[in-house]
């Protein structure tokens, strides 16, 4: 196992720079991913992961700003989660009838 999920794992502290390759180089341990609209500013969006390494799952945070100039912020620890609520939602499709 590497350094990184090792530090995970145990829980340690990362920097930055470790924050931001957990991040971005992590997704065979990615289980879900979206944007938090609700943490979001008017220069950035908060994307948000959720990896799963040995049967446990952890929330990784950043914020990714819109303006060319601006690094993206990786600054968040990540937080061990666990599934609260599962929802499975219906989708309707439709199709154009024959006409008679």
């Amino acid at each position: 196992m590497d350094e990184l999920l090792s530090k995970l794992l145990n829980k340690e502290k990362f920097t930055v720079k470790e924050l931001k390759d957990l991040f971005e180089e992590y997704d065979e341990y990615l289980v879900d991913e979206w944007e938090d609209v609700n943490k979001s500013g008017r220069w950035y969006d908060r994307k948000c992961k959720v990896l799963e390494l040995d049967g446990r799952y952890f929330l990784l945070n950043a914020d990714y700003y819109s303006a060319e100039e601006a690094d993206n912020y990786y600054d968040y620890q990540p937080i061990e989660v666990y599934k609260a609520e599962v929802k499975l939602i219906e989708k309707v499709t439709w199709k154009q009838a024959e006409e008679l």
